[in-house]
């Protein structure tokens, strides 16, 4: 499981994160009680 951040866009890095994981939970990636990825 891999997050990508972007630091040089405009969108600030925790909205990012947010955004990154409804995606893996929205996509299955993610399960109910899986850790998160570290970074």
């Amino acid at each position: 499981m891999d997050v990508q951040i972007d630091v040089k866009s405009g969108v600030p890095i925790y909205m990012q994160l947010v955004d990154r994981i409804k995606q893996m939970v929205a996509s299955g990636k993610l399960q109910s009680g899986q850790q998160l990825p570290t970074m």
